[in-house]
């Protein structure tokens, strides 16, 4: 340690360090100038700091300007760090840290009474860089944080692990203490959301996923404060169309939390989500998703227990593979064995269609249809969420060929150990027969055009035609156009019975029939129908 030059106008002189060490087998080196701790509270004015430290492989500098009181207010610092690897972090800390080859960080922090703010972030590593701002405020009794960052060209790969050992050891411990559950039924952290105030924004731009999967651009928004946090997904490149997707927690009131989830999506490709850690994609295809489900309680279970609401699915031209399947779903290879034959693990998904109602934690299929190259399958019953009871029939109509199941498959029992068994007694349906089963509300399919945004989806077009409502060239007025043929028909008997000309010079009364009345439209028409 050695003193320096008095600063003008300061009665303590500043102390350079120079410092060498060894911690790990690492050298360790500081170097640089301060103001010794007893001589911060008797400084009269800001001054200047310039520290550079070298250990484990980084080369790291602060550099600016500190308060004159021993505190953390008036900081207006430069931080910088740099490494060619982390090989000597790795083996200090740990082959858990990742080897991401070169890094580079630097930043502004600034601090001002209560308020921290650290602006300019920038982390280059791992192929791309991570930039944006934080800032803490605690000013007020409950701290205010507000942050805003984007992930850029990153290369997840090399930031994640390849596997996590510990996770099947830690679900295993979970399950023996909660023995044939599956939802926990712990109490969530709710207070959380009113100890802090919290508005982040974080954008994502070309990164690179496990499987070489790219996400070109996405954007989503967290709030927190008051009890209660909102987060929207504001854009997703792999979703054409409009995006219109909310989480939305609220423990403000005295009753139980609510939760609720909101998602509208009118195309989504399956393949980015449904991919196995083997890269095995599950299902491709494109989706559309319509969302909306509310529930209340302290746990995940209680939640999960009283939901209310709806999912509605709607996919064409996509493909499925059992190996896929079998990894994401787990033990159901029998029900799978509905869309696949026995010498062939993938199969072409013509279309699905389904209408999940769900009402105090029970799921019930209004219609659920699966169409593909080998059999168009069905699927009945219910699932008891708050008793995690399964209680599910899926038939399946073979196309012509000899499927691996080519029977009925029914999955009872619970959640945590679905029993499945094949069907085997009885005859089998025929294909008029299974759609004979399908009590579906006609006027329901409105909402599958609209979801597809109008888009000729041929489960809509079956499931139309099999409730007797004419097909027309446009499916998405497959329903609505029911009130124009009963208007045709009328106008048809009209001609029958009354001529096929009018008399020119007298106009049609209201009552005569072939003509729409005001009230004669197809909405009004069907709503009788």
């Amino acid at each position: 340690l050695a003193h320096q030059p008095k600063q003008k106008g300061v009665d303590k002189t500043l102390v350079t360090v120079s410092a060498d060490g060894i911690m790990d087998n690492q050298p360790l080196k500081l170097r640089g100038s301060l103001i010794p701790p007893e001589g911060l509270a008797k400084m009269a004015q800001p001054y200047t700091v310039d520290l550079a430290l070298e250990g484990f492989g980084i080369t790291g500098e602060v550099s600016g300007t500190a308060a004159a009181a021993a505190s953390l207010d008036g900081l207006d610092l430069a931080v910088q760090a740099r490494a060619n690897n982390l090989n000597g972090v790795r083996k200090a800390f740990g082959e858990d840290i990742p080897e991401v080859g070169k890094i580079d960080v630097s930043a502004q922090v600034k601090s001002s009474e209560s308020k921290l703010e650290v602006s300019k972030i920038k982390i280059a590593v791992a192929e791309g860089q991570v930039s944006g701002r934080l800032t803490l405020d605690t000013a007020s009794a409950v701290p205010d944080v507000e942050t805003e960052l984007t992930l850029a060209d990153l290369n997840l790969n090399k930031l994640l692990p390849e596997k996590e050992q510990q996770a099947p050891t830690k679900q295993k411990t979970k399950a023996r203490k909660k023995p044939g559950k599956v939802f926990p039924d712990e109490p969530l952290p709710f207070e959380l959301l009113s100890n802090y105030r919290v508005d982040a924004k974080l954008r994502v731009t070309n990164l690179l996923g496990k499987h070489n999967r790219r996400l070109k651009e996405a954007e989503a928004k967290l709030t927190i404060g008051a009890g209660k946090m909102e987060a929207s997904v504001l854009k997703l490149s792999s979703v054409k169309g409009e995006l219109a997707g909310d989480f939305v927690v609220d423990a403000s009131g005295k009753g139980a939390p609510t939760v609720s989830l909101n998602l509208k999506v009118p195309e989504i490709d399956l393949g980015e989500l449904l991919t196995t850690e083997d890269g095995v994609t599950a299902v491709e295809g494109p989706l559309a998703v319509d969302i909306e489900l509310q529930g209340a309680g302290q746990s995940v279970a209680q939640i999960l227990g009283t939901l209310d609401g709806h999912v509605d699915l709607l996919m064409q031209e996509g493909s499925a593979d059992a190996k896929g399947l079998d990894i994401i779903v787990g033990g159901l290879s029998a029900m799978f064995g509905t869309i696949f034959v026995a010498d062939s693990s993938k199969t072409k998904i013509e279309c699905a269609i389904s209408d999940l109602q769900f009402e105090k934690g029970v799921m019930t299929p209004q219609l659920a249809v699966l169409d593909t190259q080998y059999s168009t399958v069905f699927a009945e019953g219910k699932v008891d969420l708050k008793q995690e009871q399964l209680d599910l029939k899926v038939t399946p109509n073979a196309k012509g060929v000899t499927l691996s199941v080519a029977f009925p498959v029914l999955v009872k029992g619970t959640l945590s150990q679905p029993n499945v068994d094949v069907e085997k007694t009885g005859a089998l349906l025929k294909a008029t027969e299974l759609w004979a089963t399908v009590a579906y509300p006609p006027a329901a399919l409105v909402k599958f055009s609209d979801l597809a945004e109008g888009k000729e989806n041929p489960c809509v077009s079956m499931v139309a035609e099999k409730a007797g409502i004419p097909i027309v060239d446009d499916v998405g007025k497959a329903v609505k156009g029911v009130g124009g043929k009963i208007k045709e028909v009328g106008s048809g008997l009209g001609k029958l019975l009354g001529g096929d000309k009018q008399d020119e010079a007298s106009p049609a009364s209201e009552d005569e029939p072939g003509e729409a009345t005001p009230e004669d439209t197809d909405e009004n028409l069907f709503e009788d129908y």
